[in-house]
């Protein structure tokens, strides 16, 4: 693995190098992982279609996902995974440790 230097971009990551469960291993530049990409510079987008990184899965909540749509647009496939489970904005100190509070507190019911 290795991280990308994205100006616009916090967390941006090659996760080639990965060995898979089944023994194969990840090649670099076919899978980036990131924070949300609606940040991107014409730069940054264009990296990553130079790399024929073209597909988004995107792992956020309806609500997240509907104020902020993807910055990949026309022809681009995206793939959105439904998450109904417990989530939490954690872009600053004090949410992430609200966050991590709330998932140790026995009385919520958190999976």
């Amino acid at each position: 693995m290795k991280f990308l230097d994205f100006e616009n971009m916090l967390n941006m990551r090659d996760c080639g190098g990965f060995e898979t469960n089944d023994g194969y291993v990840i090649k670099y530049d076919t899978l980036i992982r990131s924070d949300a990409i609606k940040e991107l510079s014409n730069n940054e987008l264009q990296y990553l279609l130079d790399r024929n990184i073209t597909t988004q899965i995107d792992l956020r909540t309806e609500s997240v996902i509907s104020n902020y749509p993807s910055m990949l647009k026309d022809n681009v496939p995206m793939f959105a995974f439904p998450f109904k489970g417990y989530w939490k904005d954690v872009g600053t100190i004090d949410s992430f440790w609200e966050a991590n509070m709330d998932l140790l507190d026995k009385e919520n019911d958190r999976d």
